[in-house]
């Protein structure tokens, strides 16, 4: 096996990503420069020249705007800000003011635009998984970068054997959150509201009378239009993201590019109440959302667009599962998705792991508090 580095995916490696949604090349090219100006696809070819693994390598700085997948705000960030109690917070400051003064820049891998898939694609054999690894490494050390990261990894199928490889290099590893996973198992929407207990099946049914009756016409095509545009901008600005109109354009532009997209709309007299922009994934049959946002009533529009719709969208396409992402367990899990864990994995190419050992237990510590939670709520549907 040998390797190679380059800043665009060519023809050999695109025919391994063929079956991939958020790691296909479509998707990959639509978020080139959007999180960081450089990117680098780390390609492991076969003897024969045949691409049998890849990664998705991203250099995100120290001081850029795009924070998300630094590790200082991977591990450390809003999210264990908002978890954190009263005793974890000084703990919490302590850790932040060491990774203020030891990261750098990181080389990051990772699926952009989605926090549910990691940017790594095997073919086959987990030796191709370590070989994959130390070119990843390699890399990052050529780039300057102090930290090398391997973001969103699942716990089951190939991202198991890269995790293996992981944990035996060092790298420190954080559970940061859960997939939250509907399958759709039922041939209707009263057919998924007959799963439930008789007051939560009240409950329900309530939520979507109420909808129903304020009279939303809904719709289902490939248009993103600009008419949306406010919807995303206020949501975004809500939930504090830094965002202006053209950079909501901007989205809009890189999702249409990617096929597959579907957007399932609500309008009311006075405009677009919500929509949900998503992908169909036919090789293996799940909608994934991309984009979405809600205006009115956000919360009935939400859970009747988000879900009863969407719910609706997918049996009529044969989807068998939606795949709703991180975060507002409650509101998921309450409607009948299970969860499935995520990891990030970080290592410092210089050697210094304890603080960053330190602050993935912290952070996977309080999204373990928070999965048990839900796990005690809801039963055995977290993975």
């Amino acid at each position: 096996m040998n390797w190679t580095s380059s800043p665009s995916i060519d023809a050999v490696a695109e025919r391994l990503l063929e079956r991939e949604l958020e790691r296909s090349a479509a998707w990959l090219r639509a978020e080139e420069s959007r999180v960081a100006d450089r990117q680098s696809y780390v390609t492991v070819h076969a003897e024969d020249g045949q691409a049998i693994g890849m990664a998705a390598c991203y250099l995100v700085p120290r001081a850029g705007t795009h924070r998300a997948y630094q590790p200082a705000e991977v591990l450390l960030g809003a999210r264990a800000e908002q978890l954190a109690r009263r005793g974890e917070l000084e703990r919490l400051a302590a850790l932040r003011r060491i990774a203020a003064d030891r990261c750098g820049d990181t080389l990051v891998v990772v699926a952009p635009g989605t926090a549910t898939a990691s940017g790594v694609v095997l073919a086959h054999e987990q030796g191709i998984a370590e070989t994959l690894v130390c070119a990843v490494e390699s890399v990052a050390r050529s780039w300057g970068a102090t930290h090398v990261e391997f973001a969103h990894l699942q716990a089951t199928g190939r991202d198991r054997w890269i995790a293996e490889v992981l944990d035996a290099r060092g790298y420190a590893d954080a559970l940061v959150g859960a997939n939250a996973v509907l399958d759709v198992t039922f041939p209707s929407l009263d057919a998924y509201f007959a799963g439930f207990t008789a007051n939560r099946r009240k409950v329900l049914r309530k939520e979507r009378r109420r909808y129903l009756d304020e009279g939303h016409r809904v719709s289902a095509g490939s248009g993103l239009t600009d008419d949306l545009v406010p919807l995303q901008l206020e949501r975004y600005l809500r939930y504090g993201f830094e965002a202006d109109t053209h950079a909501v354009r901007d989205r809009f532009a890189r999702a249409r590019t990617i096929p597959g997209l579907q957007v399932v709309r609500a309008d009311s007299p006075d405009g677009p109440a919500g929509f949900v922009a998503c992908y169909h994934d036919p090789h293996r049959s799940r909608l994934v959302p991309r984009l979405g946002a809600f205006g009115g009533d956000r919360a009935g529009v939400y859970f009747n667009l988000a879900f009863y719709e969407l719910i609706t969208h997918a049996i009529e396409i044969g989807a068998r599962s939606i795949h709703y992402g991180t975060h507002s367990y409650e509101a998921k899990t309450h409607r009948g998705c299970r969860l499935e864990r995520l990891h990030t994995r970080v290592l410092a190419l210089d050697g210094d792991q304890d603080w960053l050992a330190d602050a993935a237990a912290l952070r996977g510590g309080l999204e373990e508090s928070e999965l048990a939670r839900f796990h005690h709520q809801n039963g055995n549907q977290v993975a």
